[in-house]
């Protein structure tokens, strides 16, 4: 079992010194994983953003510092802690961490799934699979992030090398996880905050699963979204839809279906319209296809299969297609009293989907 880096970010901390210590732990993996995204981005970034791309540190600052000033406020903040501890100048980093809009603007597909049920006490159980291929070696810079404020944990992000976002992430009264939406149909907007980081402003500020999931309803994200979250109450699971900035949706388990499952298309009616075509060719003619309705199907049997279980069953049981693939390795980090196993397999070639699959829950 292979063991994945873990920091301590100290949410007490000025924004722009928060990240210097821990930052100095991975610096390492953050170059290697900055310069990947950043050899992706070379070519997407608008024209008006290309000068943030300059490694010539005292000329990107002068060109840089007022565009990010105003697109990523506090994010970058953060980056000039990060970039202390690192080495490598604050507007890279900030970039860097817009890779998830990035795509979304790129329409780059992934293929990330979870799924929610509640075990035999009546406890919500969430199951994670996160597939994300940008770049495609992202596997490799796994990193738990553990949050602090008031001096005690406040929640576990798990992330990547210098990633200062949340994509999964558990707390004790909360877990979330964020999916890619579709976005070729909606309106995307250079105000607000880049997705990702969105979600990470709203984990700070939750304590409870309402308050969770109020923060979330109210993000400005750059880019659509959509996330599942669960408390550790029956009945505390909810499912939201985030196509724009002023307009989401949050569904509700019920009696008779109490566990809710997520991929990568929107499921309220009245965002239907905006799924993307599942089928399509990119600039190069190479056809893509994206399984987004069969992984729904997939983890909503599992979740369906494992309500009510006095314990976890055999991993073996979540070991399948589509929802996973056979470049595998195990990882693993605790949170609190529990044990988090991590599935997350390396890019094998440009086909291979970075698969992370996480198995999120209490023990009280």
């Amino acid at each position: 079992m292979k063991s994945i880096p873990e920091i301590e970010v100290d949410l007490d901390a000025p924004a722009h010194e928060r990240w210097i210590r821990p930052g100095k732990k991975i610096a390492g993996r953050v170059h290697a994983l900055t310069e990947s995204v950043l050899s992706l981005c070379s070519d997407s970034l608008p024209s008006f953003l290309q000068p943030l791309l300059y490694k010539k540190a005292a000329f990107a600052s002068l060109v840089a510092d007022p565009v990010i000033r105003i697109f990523l406020g506090p994010l970058f903040e953060e980056c000039k802690g990060l970039s202390k501890a690192t080495g490598i100048p604050a507007q890279l980093l900030a970039v860097s961490n817009c890779a998830y809009d990035i795509c979304q603007f790129m329409y780059y597909p992934t293929a990330c799934s979870t799924g929610v049920f509640h075990d035999s006490d009546g406890r919500p159980v969430m199951l994670r699979f996160m597939d994300w291929c940008f770049p495609e070696d992202i596997a490799r810079y796994t990193t738990v992030v553990h949050y602090h404020s008031g001096g005690e944990l406040a929640y576990s992000s798990l992330g990547f090398a210098g990633f200062l976002g949340v994509v999964t992430a558990v707390g004790p009264a909360w877990a979330v996880a964020l999916n890619q939406a579709p976005s070729a149909h909606v309106k995307k907007s250079f105000t607000g905050h880049p997705a990702c980081y969105a979600m990470r402003m709203a984990c700070d500020e939750s304590g409870t699963f309402s308050e969770l999931r109020e923060n979330i309803l109210a993000a400005k994200p750059f880019t659509p979204f959509l996330s599942l979250i669960c408390g550790t109450e029956r009945g505390e699971v909810a499912r939201i839809e985030k196509p724009d900035q002023g307009t989401a949706t949050c569904v509700r388990p019920t009696k008779s279906s109490p566990h809710l499952a997520l991929s990568n298309h929107y499921l309220h009616r009245n965002h239907r319209s905006l799924n993307s075509e599942t089928e399509w060719e990119d600039e190069d003619g190479e056809e893509w296809m994206s399984d987004t309705h069969e992984r729904f199907c997939e983890v909503h049997r599992l979740a369906q299969e494992a309500e009510g279980f006095a314990r976890f069953p055999g991993l073996g049981r979540f070991e399948e297609e589509p929802v996973r693939n056979d470049v595998t390795w195990i990882a693993s980090f605790s949170f609190g009293l529990s044990l988090i196993p991590i599935f997350t397999s390396s890019a094998m070639s440009t086909k291979s989907l970075t698969r992370l699959f996480a198995l999120l829950r209490w023990r009280v």
